[in-house]
């Protein structure tokens, strides 16, 4: 497990999925990531799969420090609330 990437899926959603939205499997599953930051349990399963083919397809330093670093934020947000 890294600190950013996809969460695994449960197996019900797992079989939901089908064609190239099986990639995300060949991701290393993250503690947080795209979808934990833009809303979660709101994103369907299919927006919450593209967020994270996108995210794999895009790959950078910088762009798990900017998951990071909004992780972070949203963490300290919270429990300021």
């Amino acid at each position: 497990m890294s600190l950013v990437g996809p969460r695994p899926l449960i197996e019900e959603e797992d079989r939901q999925i089908s064609g190239w939205q099986h990639r995300r499997r060949e991701s290393t599953p993250g503690m947080t990531g795209v979808w934990q930051l833009l809303g979660s349990t709101r994103v369907p399963l299919h927006d919450m799969v593209k967020m994270d083919y996108l995210y794999r397809a895009n790959w950078s330093l910088w762009l798990d420090v900017k998951v990071l670093l909004r992780t972070l934020a949203h963490v300290a947000w919270r429990r300021n609330a």
